[in-house]
C-alpha cells in the first residue's frame, strides 16, 4: 500500500469518482467515465405501475455500490467492504485506525447532512459516495467527488448521520 498523500480529483458522479480516484491513489489511474462504464453504470428501468406525482418510476443507474463491486471485480482487484453503522465506539476506531495508516475509507452519506453544502442542495438521498482521506481530532477530511476541493466535516456529522434515533 502507498505511503502517500491522496489526491483529490473532481470528477461527474460521486460512485464512478470514488472508485477512479481510489484506483489512482494505488496506482491504477483509470477514468472516471471508464470507471462508470466497466462497472456497468449505466441501465434504463422504466416502472409505468410506479408513479411520484404523476411521472413513472424510472431509473437510469444500477444501486448503489454496485460500481465499485463490479469494477473491481473486472480489474481483479481486491477491496474489503465493512458495514459500521451499529456502534459507534467501533465505526469511530475502525475509520481513524484505518486514517492513522493513511489509507482512504469509502463512505456511503447522506447529502441532507453534508454540511458544506448549502442548505437550498440537502436533501435526504443516502447514497453519496465519499472518501475520508484524513483526519486531525474529531475533524475529518474528506474527498467528495462532485466537489473541486476536498472539504472537511466534524465527526458529530457523521454520528448524527449513521446513529440517529428513530423517529417512527
Amino acid at each position: 500500500m502507498p505511503n502517500k498523500l491522496f489526491e483529490h480529483f473532481w470528477h461527474a458522479l460521486c460512485e464512478s469518482g470514488v472508485a477512479s480516484n481510489l484506483l489512482a491513489h494505488y496506482g491504477i489511474p483509470i477514468t472516471e467515465s471508464l470507471a462508470f462504464g466497466m462497472g456497468t453504470g449505466l441501465f434504463l428501468l422504466y416502472l409505468p405501475f410506479l408513479k411520484v406525482d404523476c411521472v413513472c418510476g424510472t431509473s437510469y443507474r444500477s444501486h448503489r455500490g454496485s460500481i465499485i463491486k463490479t469494477l473491481m471485480k473486472f480489474l481483479g482487484v481486491s477491496y474489503k467492504m465493512q458495514r459500521l453503522d451499529k456502534d459507534k465506539t467501533t465505526a469511530k476506531a475502525a475509520l481513524d485506525e484505518l486514517l492513522n495508516e493513511n489509507i482512504p475509507v469509502g463512505i456511503i452519506y447522506s447529502v441532507y447532512f453534508l454540511d458544506y453544502l448549502p442548505e437550498i442542495i440537502r436533501f435526504h438521498f443516502n447514497v453519496q459516495n465519499l472518501l475520508a482521506i484524513g483526519r486531525e481530532n474529531n475533524t475529518y477530511k474528506i474527498s467528495n467527488p462532485v466537489l473541486e476541493t476536498s472539504q472537511t466535516i466534524n465527526y458529530s456529522a457523521l454520528e448524527n448521520r449513521y446513529f440517529r434515533k428513530s423517529i417512527i
